[in-house]
């Protein structure tokens, strides 16, 4: 039986074509095995590894517990049964697999495979030889794994006015009450290792651009107290995206992070236990940011003595002045209505009266001016000409394929054929475009017979993703065969545009190899292929 490919898209079995550069679905769609390819020897089965939902096992046959070996040499990934002997060599190229093989997890594949690499090609993350524990220990001990935390209530006096809220000690983080994120970074900086955790495995790994700390507890540590690396979150989706999956939050919102415990997961790296965070923690809740009263000034009241001088001090004192009481008074008469109120007795000066009636003046004149301005462009000013809408947005020119004239040299035809192949692709005329294309294409881009309905579909699914789109051929090399009836041209071809949905410029140059042939006077396409670079280059 041949070996075959699996389609994710369309979840297909198909044979595998080795001498084919792109692999054709029975869809219809190409399917190109570039980069880490997976193959289980158990169904001689290739396949993408990025566009599986599952990387971590055969997309056929489902086989769990397999252990996954990248290829020195080549790029493929061989899904090997943990019961099956081991091979010699690898399934594709044949190379030797001898030699120290590492472990490495890399992010972007989502899986965790041995090789003999030094440097993943995928992340080109460097694979260490002998990396430290990700994260600790088994949950076999609820104690050894879980964080110490204590009560502020159940700590005696001398221990609840003390400063320091955390304690550094070999076996993880010990908070004695909830602590600032940054504090937590400030203290532990030598003991932490930056992870990430993998959502699909729900593991956490070594990267040095992770989103979380892990301190180690214990020595060997028997398991890992995991804290967020941020010190504040933006907003509340800072915490919904990125931390709720790892760590509780009664009311996420922007500011300070605290701590109130830490998360917990084992050597392996699964996570055991979510962890507790708290956002702008009120400061009169914090022990920490207690502050000792400032002595009372002298327009203040003492501060009460102690009992016993208290007592003493009522014996001795003086009784306490009464103060004053103020007679109470009657309220003001009205005033007679023969008398006029002082205030609305005198009319507000002229000046006041006209300061009033300055911004009614300055908004009318205004007025009158826009106004005025209006009929002049509308009636009294010279109106421009109208442009023809061909001149507003013009449209490229595009021709069909030309037979050659009696005054043309082959060459010259053949120039001018590329130039119309790029006007055509250019202004998407795809009758004109097709009329520059033989019948069949041998070879077309690493195949060797296609269609020239195949050139177009091409075009169509280049201008499908990019808008803007143009070619263009520069420095164009012609040679022609003894007989003149077949020429080579080989021309550096650039495609310019813009990628619809994320905005990408695309500014590609690829030297590329035309082989025309000559039909009724015209000289057609009749293969295409990449040429290599120009001497020089």
């Amino acid at each position: 039986m041949p070996p075959t490919v699996w389609c994710a898209q369309h979840a297909a079995r198909f044979p595998f074509a080795p001498d084919a550069v792109e692999q054709v679905c029975p869809a219809g769609h190409g399917l190109r095995l570039e980069g880490v390819t997976g193959y289980c020897p158990a169904c001689d089965l290739y396949w993408d590894m990025r566009q599986v939902e599952r990387p971590d096992a055969c997309p056929y046959c489902q086989a769990p517990d397999a252990t996954l070996r990248l290829c020195q040499a080549c790029e493929l990934m061989t899904y090997w049964p943990r019961e099956a002997p081991a091979h010699p060599r690898c399934p594709g190229c044949g190379a030797s697999v001898e030699g120290e093989a590492l472990p490495h997890a890399c992010r972007l594949l989502r899986v965790t495979f041995v090789t003999q690499r030094r440097q993943c090609p995928t992340c080109r993350e460097p694979i260490e030889r002998s990396p430290a524990p990700v994260i600790a220990a088994s949950a076999t001990s609820a104690a050894s794994g879980a964080p110490t935390v204590v009560r502020e209530d159940s700590l005696p006096a001398a221990a609840t006015d003390a400063a320091p809220a955390v304690t550094v000690a070999p076996d993880g983080i010990a908070l004695v009450a909830p602590i600032q994120a940054r504090e937590l970074h400030q203290r532990y900086l030598p003991r932490l290792i930056r992870v990430h955790f993998d959502y699909n495995l729900r593991r956490f790994f070594r990267n040095e651009k992770g989103l979380f700390y892990a301190c180690g507890v214990g020595a060997p540590p028997s398991a890992y107290h995991i804290i967020p690396s941020w010190s504040r979150f933006g907003v509340a989706g800072d915490f919904t995206h990125w931390f709720s999956e790892i760590f509780d939050c009664e009311q996420p919102s922007g500011g300070d992070i605290w701590v109130h415990a830490p998360a917990v997961a084992d050597a392996e790296g699964a996570l055991l236990r979510k962890g507790q965070l708290e956002v702008n923690r009120p400061p009169a809740a914090s022990p920490a940011s207690r502050t000792v009263a400032a002595p009372p000034s002298p327009l203040e009241a003492p501060a009460p003595p102690p009992a016993a001088k208290a007592r003493c001090d009522a014996e001795t004192a003086p009784p306490a002045p009464e103060l004053p009481k103020r007679p109470a008074t009657a309220p003001p008469a009205a005033p007679k209505p023969s008398e006029p109120a002082p205030e609305a007795a005198a009319p507000p000066p002229a000046d006041q009266r006209r300061r009033r009636w300055l911004p009614w003046l300055a908004a009318g004149a205004i007025a009158v001016g826009i106004g005025g301005l209006g009929i002049w462009k509308t009636y009294v000013a010279p109106q421009p000409a109208a442009q023809a809408p061909e001149a507003a947005a013009p449209r490229i020119a595009s021709r069909p394929n030309q037979p050659q004239a009696e005054n043309q040299t082959s060459q010259e035809a053949i120039l001018a054929a590329l130039d119309g192949l790029a006007q055509a692709f250019t202004a998407q005329q795809v009758d004109h475009y097709l009329t520059y294309f033989d019948a069949t294409l041998r070879p077309y881009y690493g195949r060797r017979e296609e269609t020239a309905e195949r050139a177009v579909s091409d075009m169509a699914k280049l201008w499908e993703t990019y808008a803007e789109l143009s070619m263009t051929h520069k420095a164009p090399q012609v040679q022609l065969d003894a007989k003149g009836a077949t020429a080579t041209a080989i021309a550096d071809r650039t495609l310019t545009g813009r990628h619809r949905l994320t905005g990408a410029s695309l500014n590609d140059t690829t030297r590329v190899a035309y082989r025309f042939i000559k039909r009724d006077r015209r000289w057609l396409v009749a293969g295409a292929q990449v040429a290599p670079p120009a001497k020089g280059k």
